[in-house]
């Protein structure tokens, strides 16, 4: 585990973030920041291994089985950045109001290179909940589901290296915090249709999700 990335992505001399450093225990806390960055978005942060595991779920997360959230992988944070609160300043990494909006304890109930499973017990989010992952940085977040709903609903296996560059291009363009600095006449250009990127981006992972075991299946030779 290493917190290099987090720091090299920080002006410490202008936010009040904490640069911590990687802890040695696992007290296997969990919070959720609330963070009104260039675009709202919500922080899951898992303590695994001395730091916060992190993913940016752009929308509130789910207390609603039926309800899947994109999740996307960031950067590990310090085990002190569970208690951060307050404002990044313009001009920095993620500049904007941070909150609390839960925190508490998790239990680890399995974890694999493709799957993490958990049972967090909040303020707001109580229960088994469980991050599959479908591209190299991004996973679903939702609530335990049973087996054959996790084995039908959450697989997406994108049809060429094309498919998964383009979306992880997107998400970047739409997620990406420094992305809003850069000033390009192409890039800028994206920017004017970043709402329909993202209306784009999210049907066509929800047509992959649904989709994948039909696709698997057919490859396999299976006729339902």
């Amino acid at each position: 585990m290493s917190l290099t990335l987090y720091k090299k992505k920080r002006k410490f001399s202008e936010t009040t973030e904490p640069k911590g450093k990687v802890g040695k225990t696992d007290s296997h806390i969990f919070v959720i920041h609330k963070h009104h960055a260039s675009h709202l978005h919500w922080d899951l942060r898992l303590e695994i291994g001395g730091v916060l595991k992190s993913w940016a779920v752009p929308k509130e997360p789910p207390i609603d089985k039926t309800i899947k959230r994109l999740a996307v992988q960031v950067e590990d944070h310090p085990l002190e950045y569970a208690k951060f609160k307050g404002t990044i300043p313009e001009g920095n990494y993620g500049a904007g109001k941070v909150e609390i909006w839960d925190n508490g304890k998790y239990k680890l109930l399995e974890k694999t290179s493709n799957k993490i499973l958990f049972n967090l017990k909040g303020k707001k989010l109580n229960g088994n909940y469980i991050l599959i992952k479908t591209l190299p940085t991004i996973s679903s977040l939702s609530i335990q589901p049973n087996l054959l709903l996790s084995t039908l609903s959450f697989l997406l296996s994108p049809t060429t290296k094309y498919s998964s560059f383009f979306i992880s291009f997107i998400l970047f363009i739409i997620y990406c915090p420094r992305f809003k600095m850069i000033k390009s006449p192409i890039l800028g250009g994206l920017k004017k249709y970043e709402s329909l990127l993202t209306k784009t981006t999210s049907f066509s992972l929800n047509v992959g999700i649904m989709l994948s075991p039909l696709i698997l299946n057919l490859k396999r030779g299976i006729i339902f």
